[in-house]
């Protein structure tokens, strides 16, 4: 966990998350960042990705929130896919309806796309990636041309372009399988249009606070 100058209400709430979760099996470390900001914390977090042990990576921002098997679905998708045709997909956990409302994405479009069928829903074909996503540490560590941009684009705002210059292409011009839950299995807690219109997430977010 990458701490970005949190308030003292947060760090009390990650303490209780590590006494509970920390053990010989899950290891939970709490990392403080001396400089701030959403640019800084992110690059912490892919370049202690990039040398963390493990086979897979998975890096997720603050304002997700997940339904309770998110990780076991994804997990789920991703060795399916690689069992079957040997290809390590990049997995995204948010199906953002403002992409499927917008004439400039997928509203309307006639576009080809893989359909994979996971343990509990269909997954799809996503050319739109966030900087929170899930795939192998070899697939992560092949794209650092990209994050590069990414990181260049962030330190110089606005940037409305971040992800299309940049993380985008991942998808679009290496052609790198990326998938997407038909319906999310996280949601990402910007504002009420990132709400997915087909799951009641208040009933998850009562739960947790």
């Amino acid at each position: 966990i990458f701490d970005d100058h949190s308030s003292d209400k947060t760090l009390m709430f990650l303490d209780r998350i590590i006494d509970r979760f920390d053990s010989e099996k899950i290891e939970v470390r709490l990392t403080h960042l001396k400089d701030n900001g959403i640019a800084n914390s992110i690059k912490n977090c892919y370049d202690w990705l990039s040398t963390a042990e493990g086979d897979l990576v998975y890096l997720v921002q603050d304002d997700y929130l997940f339904l309770t098997d998110s990780i076991l679905e994804i997990t789920d998708v991703f060795y399916k896919v690689k069992n079957d045709i040997g290809v390590e997909p990049l997995i995204t956990s948010y199906n953002d309806p403002m992409f499927w409302y917008s004439d400039e994405c997928y509203r309307y479009r006639t576009t080809p796309r893989t359909l994979v069928p996971g343990a509990r829903r269909y997954w799809i074909n996503t050319f739109n990636i966030p900087c929170t996503f899930f795939t192998s540490k070899k697939q992560f560590n092949d794209h650092w041309d990209m994050y590069d941009i990414f990181f260049k684009i962030l330190n110089n705002p606005p940037y409305s372009s971040l992800e299309t210059l940049s993380l985008d292409k991942i998808a679009t011009e290496k052609n790198i399988m990326s998938l997407v839950p038909v319906n999310s299995v996280a949601l990402h807690m910007q504002s009420i249009g990132f709400k997915d219109p087909y799951i009641d997430w208040k009933v998850i977010w009562d739960s947790v606070v």
